[in-house]
């Protein structure tokens, strides 16, 4: 028996009333743990408790388990440890997919390695980097997807929302086709404010919730504080004690940061992307880093163009209609994204870079305004070509 009798009742009590909640199986085992499972979107949940080792060095875990159609080849994806890294220094098996973020952040096991590429596509690339950090004992093979937490789990509502979002991470490998999320696409691209509008206006929600805490995430970025505080509280409602969410919302608590001008120098596009970039801050923690220390600098950077088009409305790096370039302004290493560029979108006088191609070398002047830590975009204002 691992518990004495009370604690079981205790724990037990807890256990079902999240199973109710979800739809789901609860079993109650004599002298042993609950245990929850079913089906939900169609894909089978199991959620135990075990322990490892013995006496002393014995550890309890609660682990959670989303059976998923195989997608027709074998793999498997852990999050990217120290141990690993030096088991890949004395020849351990590791297939690179081509993505810095991902390659950096799991140790890949295939016998597919085209097949696994062109399944993953980018969306689900960023999703499961995001699905990492939030919860970093992550293990995807080509036919689950399990969690597990250290202790035992007493908080009906950490079960609610763990469930759910390894539910919702399993669905979203279930279609055998990569999907596509025009909402990171858009962020990579410089257009964060334009691709805040338009999620403000939908008419529908999303129902993945990794989609969803992405436009949260977009929304709060963007500085619609109000927009994104309403989406979290429609959220909790599914997700009632998510990492994510408790996260923004704290973020969003803080005052709103009041424009300034920062006399003297600014930060080196290096020293910028060390401190934002390169630690192991979360998105809502390196924006007030940003805010605190940075916004209203003036920066003098350089670097390759990336791509060049129209500022679009709502944006605060320019008027609607003027320039709107993105440059290659550092490159750093991370050990969740790896080694990963920073770009510079900047804002300028329309009609300033009709002449510039991909690859061109620029030099520029401006002020930093806003930071989008999960594409690693910094947003500079009033900008001009040097």
């Amino acid at each position: 028996m691992w518990w004495g009798i009370r604690r079981v009742k205790q724990i037990a009590s807890i256990w079902q009333a999240a199973a109710r909640y979800l739809g789901l199986d609860y079993e109650q085992h004599r002298f042993r743990m609950p245990t929850i499972s079913g089906t939900m979107r169609g894909l089978r949940v199991a959620v135990d408790i075990y322990r490892q080792g013995s006496g002393k060095n014995s550890q309890t875990f609660t682990r959670y388990i989303v059976a998923y159609p195989s997608p027709g080849f074998d793999f498997r994806l852990s999050r990217q440890t120290g141990l690993s890294r030096i088991g890949k220094l004395f020849g351990a098996q590791d297939i690179a997919v081509g993505e810095r973020s991902f390659d950096e952040s799991f140790v890949v096991k295939t016998d597919d390695e085209p097949g696994l590429q062109a399944w993953l596509g980018a969306s689900r690339l960023s999703m499961l980097v995001r699905s990492a950090a939030a919860y970093p004992s992550l293990v995807v093979t080509d036919t689950k997807v399990r969690i597990q937490k250290s202790g035992l789990e007493t908080s009906r509502e950490r079960l609610i929302s763990t469930v759910r979002r390894v539910v919702d991470t399993a669905h979203s490998l279930s279609d055998r086709r990569a999907p596509k999320s025009p909402v990171l696409e858009r962020r990579a691209g410089g257009e964060l404010a334009e691709m805040a509008a338009l999620i403000k206006d939908l008419a529908t929600k999303s129902e993945s919730l990794d989609e969803a805490i992405l436009e949260v995430d977009t929304l709060a970025t963007a500085g619609d504080r109000d927009t994104a505080a309403e989406r979290i509280k429609e959220l909790e409602r599914h997700l009632p004690d998510d990492p994510d969410l408790a996260g923004w919302k704290e973020r969003l608590r803080r005052p709103k940061a009041a424009p300034r001008q920062r006399p003297g120098e600014g930060p080196t596009a290096e020293e910028l992307s060390q401190e934002l970039f390169a630690g192991n801050a979360l998105s809502f923690e390196s924006m007030h880093i940003f805010d605190d220390r940075y916004r209203g600098s003036t920066v003098h950077w350089s670097g390759p163009v990336k791509s060049t088009g129209r500022i679009g409305p709502d944006s605060d790096i320019g008027n609607e209609g003027a320039d709107r370039l993105v440059v290659s302004v550092a490159t750093i290493s991370h050990d969740l994204y790896g080694n990963t560029e920073i770009d510079a979108v900047i804002g300028l006088p329309a009609g300033t870079v009709p002449n510039l191609e991909r690859g061109d070398p620029v030099a520029f002047t401006g002020t930093l305004v806003r930071v989008d830590p999960l594409v690693r975009n910094v947003f500079v204002a009033d900008a001009r070509l040097r």
